[in-house]
């Protein structure tokens, strides 16, 4: 092989390792599984909060009963036991998905989760969602339901930070994740309790987490073909 062959291929090794080291920066999955994978979990995540902030408006005395749980200490447990339910099913939901997609592509769910949705590995998204859930719950008890709201707004900019779950770029990343903090911080201030905030916020990350996969999916796909 020539010296300009050599120097080509080298070039051509190059560009595949550049597209990698791109592609692992901007958190974006390699595979059209996966990023299928990532697409129906932000399409779940984006008409879950959707569906709450419709709730809300077309129900709002929903806010009432939050405020409730201020004053009235007997339904605060079963407020919580609504809390955890609802957060158990949607992770079995997502654990149930994703090992349906693993055997999908013949591959082990500790290997497939690793290689594309390491936030579901060694047990660290019920770890982190048992630390939020312990928190809402301290909330709760205290009898703060007004802190509610800001709280999990800034549970949303904590998983804009770390990037789980959600396909977005690092500049993105870092301005909805400060963007969310600060509503929270000005949804304290303001004494907002109202749970359309944070299923605003929620919504909003998670309709640009899916623009951004659907253009990475599309350009994988015109690769492809």
């Amino acid at each position: 092989m020539s010296d300009f062959q050599n120097t080509q291929q080298a070039l051509s090794d190059l560009q595949i390792l550049k597209q990698a080291i791109t592609q692992s920066r901007n958190k974006l999955p390699l595979t059209l599984d996966s990023v299928d994978t990532h697409l129906m979990l932000n399409i779940a995540a984006f008409t879950v909060a959707a569906s709450v902030g419709v709730g809300v408006l077309v129900w709002p005395e929903i806010n009432d009963d939050l405020r409730m749980l201020g004053t009235a200490s007997d339904a605060r447990l079963p407020a919580l036991g609504i809390v955890g339910g609802g957060l158990l099913a949607l992770l079995t939901v997502a654990y149930g998905y994703i090992a349906v997609r693993a055997r999908k592509e013949k591959i082990a769910f500790a290997d497939f989760s690793d290689k594309y949705f390491a936030y579901f590995k060694n047990l660290s998204a019920l770890s982190d969602i048992a630390v939020k859930f312990f928190a809402t719950a301290l909330v709760i008890l205290a009898g703060k339901p007004e802190w509610i709201a800001p709280l999990f707004i800034m549970f949303i900019g904590d998983l804009v930070f770390q990037g789980r779950l959600l396909v977005l770029s690092p500049k993105a990343s870092i301005g909805l994740g400060i963007t969310s903090f600060a509503v929270a911080i000005t949804t304290f201030m303001l004494g907002i309790s109202t749970l359309l905030a944070p299923a605003c916020v929620a919504a909003g990350v998670a309709a640009v987490s899916l623009i951004n996969i659907t253009i990475f999916r599309n350009k994988l796909t015109s690769v492809r073909e």
